[in-house]
């Protein structure tokens, strides 16, 4: 949210949360074929590529959720994302330390499905695409609705309560409350 955003009102502080809110649910619930994302280099929202049933990365990409880090909660999708896919410890490690993980490194936590060097990533995409278009097209989408079930319910049951935190924090920040008076009054102190 831009400095001056908060001062236009509760509308537009509806419509960034709506706007928000409306692509991750349609991209989860409402594509019915297998989708497969190629991450060409390092990225800040890549929950969209994540939330694909194959998502390939060239070795130089990196993943992360910045927004602890800039001073606000994590809440439109990529913290989400990560914790879905890695576990609930490691996403708060890389989270709350704002600590990017490379390529090599989401591979072994399971965040994408391989890695390869640039010159090979798409030739490497349409490999599964083509020999996924080979397969009768309701088991396409019947085994992407299987795939992308996960998504479906951790976007029904979470992701309104993240985003929700996030408009809070960004708001509060902003304007209610002098965040950094409180953190300075608690003592807070940078943890690493």
């Amino acid at each position: 949210m831009a400095e001056a955003d908060h001062r236009r009102g509760p509308d537009h502080i509806f419509q960034q949360t709506y706007d928000g809110w409306k692509p991750i649910e349609s991209f989860v619930g409402n594509l019915d074929i297998p989708t497969i994302a190629a991450v060409n280099g390092p990225g800040i929202h890549t929950e969209f590529a994540l939330l694909c049933d194959i998502t390939l990365a060239m070795e130089e990409a990196d993943f992360m959720d910045p927004y602890f880090l800039a001073g606000s909660a994590p809440g439109d999708g990529q913290a989400l994302v990560l914790q879905g896919l890695m576990g609930t410890k490691r996403a708060a490690y890389h989270i709350c330390g704002g600590k990017p993980i490379p390529a090599r490194t989401a591979l072994e936590l399971g965040i994408v499905s391989d890695v390869l060097p640039r010159e090979q990533l798409l030739d490497r995409a349409w490999e599964p695409a083509e020999f996924i278009m080979r397969r009768p097209c309701f088991a396409r989408w019947a085994t992407h609705n299987i795939l992308a079930r996960p998504w479906k319910k951790l976007v029904a049951e979470d992701f309104g309560f993240h985003l929700s935190q996030q408009t809070l924090s960004t708001v509060a920040s902003k304007q209610l409350i002098p965040i950094r008076s409180l953190i300075a009054d608690a003592g807070a102190r940078k943890i690493w």
